[in-house]
């Protein structure tokens, strides 16, 4: 039983949350200017959302301890060189928009030999 001689202190670290994470990146790299994430989530889906702004020329730093967005505002995304992720069914940085279908990415291959509108084999 707690009472107010010995009341309950300390500090509590709450782990990284996926969707928070993952809109983190997108809200950060639509702002203008640098957004500091801290316990972001380092899982393969979250980096893989990194990667995609990355290719889309947004400059993202990622330690430990935070990641930092450059973002260049709503019209600072700049169309990527090579086709996001490797399957051509694989949804834009892992979300489906509410009510409709998965966003697709297409776009010209980063593999050298590949034909447009393929993904890289691989």
């Amino acid at each position: 039983m707690l009472n107010k001689k010995n009341p309950l202190k300390g500090e509590v670290t709450i782990p990284g949350d996926k969707s928070i994470s993952h809109r983190a990146v997108m809200f950060g790299a639509l702002a203008e200017g640098t957004t500091e994430v801290t316990n972001f989530l380092q899982g393969a889906d979250c980096l893989s959302t990194i990667d995609c702004f990355r290719k889309l020329g947004i400059e993202i730093d990622n330690t430990k301890e935070r990641i930092l967005i450059h973002g260049k505002g709503l019209h600072g995304l700049k169309a990527p060189s090579c086709v996001l992720g490797q399957d051509p069914d694989q949804r834009l940085a892992g979300d489906e928009p509410a009510g409709g279908p998965p966003a697709r990415a297409h776009g010209d291959p980063c593999v050298p030999g590949e034909k447009a509108g393929h993904a890289p084999s691989g």
